[in-house]
């Protein structure tokens, strides 16, 4: 037991690590590149999130639960790797293509950005699939340090880049070429780098439901800024937008070894186990106090306090603040009802229930920023949010009595350390 603490806790430093160094990443590169190559930066990165979804290909997922159980008709755990790989350069090639004749067409000035940005995605999407490998032989710790190893240094490359007078294409030239040396270190007894192409129809199969929630998720956590872009608002208001939303996105990271567990404890015990009323009240408690303390930041320094993080051009962002701190309380609960359902194998429920709040969110950030600019996107957001946790809150409601009994075979329990 004593061990597994240890090992848990290396997850949560890691998890933490890298959350702070993100949060530290968007503070260095907002300074140091100023708002408009920042506003850049923002929607080339968030093209980027939404390919990463499609570039991954559901596989991390895939490796990890096959490295546990082999289902009976899948390929081999080192197959599957191999047909990771070769899925994610083919993907990347194609994407990185699609990049760059869109420019053509639509916007020229960000097209080699976006490009970069894609091909950065590629290294990232290995080292997650060598994670899942030491996650599946209940390699904790080593997961934790590698994660953080082949993160941070990745993020101290951006920071360096931008120092040295770097745009935004300078910073993301420097993440895909760092990020791609970094898998020289991968962790002892993880698979190597062989790459196949093709795969086996079971294999399609399993990999669709998985993309399909991610892409929903993606384009509803990412279509803002676009939208925004097609109001004809400026690079430097997208770029404010675009850093808050960072930061919630830091808050999320730090909530999510939580989530985590929790998932784990609904798919194992059920909604009346002690294990999951301890850990719902115990990230309850966590995302109130880091909500709080920025409502405390907000009204005591308010538009200083953003000067003095970010630089000066970055005040104007303080009226966005009170309604994504509105959002952020629902954050919280609606993360841990969509790990539920995913926990409960109800991802194609989930999946229709996040298109739905996609489609919501992109209809009122069009009718509220064409008015109102960042400040009409962040009341969006915090009107998503709610609608979102109505709707989660409201399929658990209506199924309040069976839920328990939803089977979890998908997800057999794994061994305790």
């Amino acid at each position: 037991m004593k061990m597994l603490a240890q090992r848990v806790a290396w997850q949560w430093i890691a998890a933490v690590a890298v959350g702070g160094a993100s949060l530290g990443l968007q503070i260095a590169l907002a300074r140091l590149i100023g708002p408009i190559e920042y506003g850049l930066f923002t929607m080339a990165t968030s093209i980027a999130t939404i390919a990463f979804v499609v570039q991954g290909g559901g596989y991390r997922l895939l490796v990890l639960r096959e490295s546990v159980r082999r289902t009976e008709g899948f390929p081999s755990v080192p197959e599957l790797n191999a047909f990771a790989r070769g899925y994610i350069a083919a993907a990347t090639a194609f994407l990185v293509a699609l990049a760059l004749a869109g420019g053509r067409m639509l916007i020229a000035s960000m097209s080699a950005t976006a490009a970069i940005a894609i091909a950065a995605n590629a290294p990232r999407l290995i080292a997650n699939l060598l994670s899942a490998e030491l996650l599946a032989r209940e390699r904790l710790s080593e997961d934790a340090r590698w994660q953080m190893f082949s993160r941070l240094i990745p993020f101290a490359a951006m920071i360096a880049a931008a120092a040295a007078g770097s745009g935004a294409n300078g910073v993301l030239f420097a993440l895909l070429a760092v990020q791609t040396a970094v898998l020289a270190w991968r962790p002892v007894g993880t698979a190597g780098f062989h790459i196949a192409f093709g795969g086996r129809r079971a294999t399609w199969a399993a990999v669709h439901g998985i993309v399909l929630i991610d892409l929903f998720t993606q384009l509803y956590n990412r279509q803002s800024v676009f939208v925004l872009y097609a109001v004809h608002a400026d690079l430097a208001d997208i770029g404010r937008f675009g850093l808050m939303q960072r930061l919630l996105e830091s808050y999320i990271t730090l909530l999510s070894p939580l989530v985590t567990l929790f998932g784990n404890a609904v798919r194992l015990q059920g909604f009346r186990s002690a294990v999951f009323s301890r850990l719902s009240a115990n990230i309850l408690t966590t995302a109130a106090t880091l909500v709080g303390m920025a409502a405390c930041a907000y009204v005591l320094a308010g538009p200083d306090l953003l000067e003095w993080l970010f630089g000066f051009n970055y005040r104007a962002a303080a009226p966005l603040a009170p309604w994504l701190l509105g959002a952020a309380i629902f954050m919280a609960p609606n993360f841990m009802l969509g790990q539920a359902m995913i926990a409960k194998n109800q991802e194609w429920a989930f999946a229709a229930i996040v298109a739905c709040v996609t489609a919501a969110n992109a209809l009122l950030t069009w009718v509220l920023a064409s008015r109102h600019g960042s400040i009409g996107a962040s009341q969006a957001m915090l009107a998503t949010e709610i609608l979102l946790f109505l709707l989660l809150a409201g399929w658990f409601w209506l199924r309040r009595e069976t839920v328990d009994t939803i089977a979890t075979a998908e997800f057999p329990a794994r061994s305790s350390e």
